[in-house]
């Protein structure tokens, strides 16, 4: 998605105008509506919002005539049709970390962006619909390629048995035909595995970090213990995928680099704040040198970053690295 459109509902004028200046710095060849009146702004979305494009909606939080918190309420109400390709940020000038936790904790919304929109953050909300896109590809190809081949498999497998006495050439060239298909499924499978952890879908963050845990230990046979003291909470797939993503880009350096034996693995919540930790015993590094190139801080970095988080890595030559990423969340 080049260029997204932009609905802007904020009750400051002078706010939107800024931002339609930042959007179009941006993406130039954005359509965007701007609305000062929230109520104006859900009858828009009723009866004029063309909801066939993916379009991002920056929704200021604090309006006296409708919170961003009650319009959303309203919108969730409406056809599902409309707002499945309604992509919710949350816009404020607030430094309340209740407003910030809110919007990282919250299904409904991607993410919290915070007033004065820079052209940064723009740049992050279509990544983050970027994400979403590689979501649905990978849906389509497991439900449809996979059904697909399955199909051809069994077709195989039918014709084989209706063949009498077949020679030796035909038997290897049908058993060729089904192995082929077989090692096409385990590609698609890796494929949809790094478009996106399926995981995710299937079972709740906590789950498939243990899932992830475990796993890591049986393709590595390095112990990685995880635990957690946070009950199971339903965070956005964003969220979800991106704190996902950094235990996952994590362990697979540690296999890579640290010639760790043991790894420890453990999620708090204190104060607000999730934090999710990754030790390891291994050879460590001067992280004055070697932290970007061989934990991909940056990339970990970007991804706690579209969750309103952080990420910092501690470690020394041999005395093994710790990895931490801190979010605002409210369970």
């Amino acid at each position: 998605m080049d260029n997204p459109d932009f609905i802007i509902v904020d009750d400051d004028g002078v706010n939107n105008f800024l931002c339609h200046r930042v959007i179009q710095m941006a993406f130039p060849l954005s359509g965007i509506k701007m609305f000062t009146d929230p109520h104006v702004a859900i009858e828009y979305l009723k009866s004029e919002f063309d909801y066939s494009l993916k379009t991002i909606l920056l929704l200021d939080i604090n309006m006296p005539t409708l919170s961003g918190w009650d319009f959303l309420k309203i919108i969730d109400e409406l056809d599902t049709s409309i707002t499945e390709n309604l992509k919710v940020f949350m816009l404020s000038s607030s430094i309340d970390q209740q407003d910030r936790a809110r919007s990282t904790g919250s299904k409904n919304v991607l993410n919290f962006i915070t007033k004065p929109l820079a052209k940064e953050a723009v740049e992050r909300t279509v990544k983050i619909l970027h994400e979403e896109e590689l979501a649905s590809i990978s849906r389509e190809i497991h439900d449809e390629l996979g059904q697909q081949l399955m199909g051809i498999k069994m077709d195989l497998i039918w014709l084989s048995s209706k063949i009498k006495d077949p020679d030796a050439l035909t038997r290897e060239r049908i058993a060729g035909a089904v192995s082929l298909v077989d090692d096409t499924v385990e590609t698609i499978r890796r494929i949809n595995t790094s478009l996106r952890p399926h995981i995710i879908d299937d079972l709740d963050l906590i789950a498939a970090l243990e899932w992830q845990a475990n796993e890591f230990t049986s393709r590595t046979e390095i112990p990685c213990f995880f635990k957690s003291d946070m009950k199971e909470q339903e965070f956005s797939k964003l969220f979800s995928l991106n704190v996902f993503r950094i235990f996952q880009e994590t362990l697979t350096n540690i296999g890579k680099y640290a010639k760790a034996t043991e790894v420890i693995s453990q999620i708090k919540y204190q104060g607000g704040i999730m934090i999710l930790s990754i030790k390891d015993n291994g050879c460590g590094f001067d992280t004055n040198i070697k932290k970007k190139r061989s934990f991909g801080l940056l990339g970990m970095s970007e991804r706690a970053a579209l969750i309103s988080g952080e990420i910092k890595i501690e470690s020394m030559p041999q005395m093994g690295t710790t990895v931490e990423l801190t979010v605002p969340i409210i369970i």
